[in-house]
């Protein structure tokens, strides 16, 4: 490259910086007049306040969470202290996640423990559904039943059975909810033919209350029987 070819690069490269220089000048100095940012901030800061409970205490309602160490309230040690140093943070955010590591390990062990202790209850957090057998007859007489234009259930604690009949031929599944009162719960649905009964065979504990509840729109129907 020849030194006049360079002298004409280097003399056009200080010739666009200048003017990109001039034109950055003039944008901000026209921004200045415009609307000058002194006046907006002391405007805003004067306009503005602390958002106050009905009982006159600063408003600190929200979602805290505990992604960092900084805690809502200044613990008594550090009350003095305004600032931590680089160490001082560094550990305090190990002891923090020490403390809960702990807090989960501690959490984990006591399910796993209720869950050896007492694994039907485990168990019983889990819903049952079951499609309904066609059944040749109704339930026992004197079985309590509930009903509504598109279904009808009914519960005969002999055997733990429920029965479901569809009321409707519209070419949809009809169910029942079903309750064990502190316990289990699950769906009994049938797919047979309108005015057919189905029975879905249980197995409960003695002497327990169940609920039955059957929906049309958005009203319900129950009944209660015992086990």
């Amino acid at each position: 490259m020849s030194r006049r070819v360079l002298a004409i690069l280097v003399s056009l490269a200080i010739t666009l910086a200048v003017g990109f220089v001039a034109i950055a000048e003039a944008a901000r100095g026209q921004k200045d007049r415009t609307s000058p940012p002194d006046t907006r901030a002391t405007t805003v800061a004067k306009l503005w306040k602390s958002p106050r409970t009905p009982w006159g205490h600063p408003d600190l309602q929200g979602i805290w969470d505990y992604r960092t160490i900084t805690p809502l309230e200044r613990p008594s040690a550090l009350a003095d202290k305004p600032f931590l140093g680089d160490d001082e943070a560094a550990a305090l955010g190990i002891n923090v996640r020490r403390i809960r590591l702990l807090v989960v390990v501690a959490a984990s062990a006591l399910f796993s423990a209720v869950a050896f202790i007492a694994p039907t209850s485990a168990v019983a957090a889990s819903p049952e559904f079951d499609f309904a057998k066609s059944a040749p007859e109704g339930p026992e007489p004197g079985s309590p039943c509930t009903s509504n234009p598109v279904v009808k259930a009914c519960f005969q604690s002999d055997g733990d059975k429920i029965y479901i009949k569809d009321m409707r031929a519209d070419g949809q599944a009809a169910y029942t909810d079903w309750a064990i009162l502190g316990g289990r719960y699950g769906q009994c649905a049938t797919k047979l033919r309108a005015g057919n009964w189905g029975v879905c065979d249980k197995d409960f504990p003695e002497r327990q209350t169940i609920q039955l509840t059957i929906w049309y729109s958005s009203h319900s129907e129950s009944t209660i029987a015992t086990t």
